[in-house]
């Protein structure tokens, strides 16, 4: 037991931080144009679909929602344009 603790917090400290900046890259700089089916593009030029960019903290269970406008990453209970 003492082993899978310890595990978890390295993975804490050392392993979820670095792969939150990926996650925060990754939603910011994927095209949905390039990414996605016909059927999904049509759907987000007629703002019939809507994509949100989030990323979840597990240490602190915050999510966080890529505002498009200004690029960055704001809270997802400050993002009044996200609606799940």
């Amino acid at each position: 037991m003492k082993a899978l603790i310890e595990g978890f917090i390295k993975f804490q400290k050392e392993v979820f931080p670095q792969r939150s900046d990926l996650f925060k890259y990754l939603a910011t700089t994927q095209n949905p144009e390039t990414l996605f089916h016909p059927s999904v593009r049509l759907a987000l030029e007629q703002k019939k679909l809507n994509l949100h960019g989030w990323v979840y903290d597990i240490e602190t269970g915050s999510i966080i929602a890529l505002d498009g406008k200004t690029n960055t990453f704001v809270s997802l209970a400050e993002f009044p344009e996200t609606k799940a």
